[in-house]
C-alpha cells in the first residue's frame, strides 16, 4: 500500500495534468494566463521546475522553508514566477512568488529565456 504523503508530494506526469477550477481561477486573477498557457506552464514546470529540495538548505533558506510550507497541499514546483501546487496529477492552485523569493535561482539553466 502506498504512503499517502509520497503519492502526493511527488511531481505529477505530464501526460495527464487536470487542473481544478480554483486553480483556473487563481491563474487567471493572479498571472493572466489563460486554460492553454496554464497547461503549457504546468508541463514546463513539471520538466524544469525546481521543489523545495533543491534549494541549498544553508544559503536558501527562506525560499526553501516557503517552498515547504507549501508542500502541506500537495508538491510545490517553482517556475519563472509562479508556484504551482499539485496533488498527484491535479493542479490544485497557483501563487506568484513573493518579491523576496529569488527568481534566478528558481529557474535552472537554459529556462531563463523561454516563453511560457
Amino acid at each position: 500500500m502506498h504512503d499517502i504523503e509520497n503519492v502526493y508530494n511527488r511531481k505529477p506526469k505530464l501526460n495527464c495534468i487536470v487542473f481544478t477550477i480554483h486553480a483556473k481561477i487563481r491563474a487567471q486573477e493572479r498571472l493572466q494566463l489563460n486554460e492553454k498557457q496554464l497547461t503549457r506552464l504546468a508541463k514546463k514546470a513539471i520538466r524544469r521546475g525546481r521543489t523545495w529540495r533543491d534549494f541549498n538548505a544553508h544559503t536558501k533558506v527562506f525560499e526553501r522553508q516557503w517552498l515547504q510550507d507549501r508542500e502541506r497541499l500537495g508538491c510545490a514546483i517553482v517556475y519563472k514566477n509562479a508556484c504551482l501546487i499539485f496533488a498527484a496529477n491535479k493542479c490544485i492552485t497557483v501563487y506568484i512568488l513573493p518579491q523576496w523569493f529569488d527568481h534566478l535561482s528558481a529557474r535552472k539553466k537554459g529556462t531563463y529565456l523561454d516563453a511560457i
